[in-house]
């Protein structure tokens, strides 16, 4: 029963190749699409996973209602009004990027980034790997700053980045406290990490009206 049902199967591929290779390849092609959407999903849901409170961790949104639109960008003071008015929030903090900008060390400069001006609560919030210094020694200090493991290998190559002073453009000589690993699947790209306290945009402090950080 089973040899007969075979053999008929098979005449009738044979008999009917061209409808046989459509369906086939259809088949294929529909498999391989799920598998490629399976995948995708599964490393997106991975996403921020790292994190020890990342059930806990929110971000704020807000609507713009004359372009119809809901943005992640809010003023600076946002943070902390969160933290005064808000008991149930425990900490808050708001950071801002650079895409790229000038970094110069030991005569040799060029771009580099992204670049990140954030407040000590952000490593509190965040569980990002220190591999050297800590985030204590990142914000003691105004002009101190923290890089990824990664930046730190193209900028100094083999030499022990820590307690070395490199140029940031619009910034000046900042020393460098703390290297960070950066983990892949993260949606906040990091390169060099500077405290908000040297913010080139200084009429943002404090301003209301201005939205360019993400808290």
């Amino acid at each position: 029963m089973l040899f007969h049902t075979i053999k008929t199967a098979l005449r009738n591929i044979l008999r009917n190749r061209f409808h046989t290779l459509i369906t086939i390849t259809g088949l294929s092609v529909g498999m391989m699409v799920s598998v490629m959407i399976l995948m995708f999903v599964w490393d997106d849901l991975r996403f921020d996973r790292f994190h020890e409170n990342t059930d806990r961790i929110y971000r704020v949104v807000r609507e713009v209602p004359d372009w119809g639109i809901t943005v992640a960008l809010n003023p600076l003071p946002m943070a902390q009004a969160l933290q005064t008015d808000l008991p149930e929030v425990e900490k808050a903090a708001s950071f801002t990027r650079f895409v790229k900008t000038y970094v110069r060390y030991d005569g040799q400069g060029s771009k580099e980034g992204p670049v990140c001006f954030t407040e000590s609560s952000f490593f509190k919030i965040f569980s990002f790997e220190f591999l050297r210094g800590s985030a204590e020694e990142v914000f003691a200090e105004p002009y101190s700053i923290a890089i990824t493991q990664k930046m730190a290998h193209k900028i100094f190559d083999r030499e022990d980045p820590i307690g070395k002073s490199i140029f940031v453009r619009s910034i000046g000589n900042v020393k460098v406290q703390a290297v960070i690993k950066a983990p892949h699947r993260s949606h906040i790209p990091l390169g060099l990490i500077l405290p908000l306290s040297i913010y080139p945009r200084s009429e943002y402090v404090g301003n209301w009206h201005n939205s360019n950080f993400t808290t």
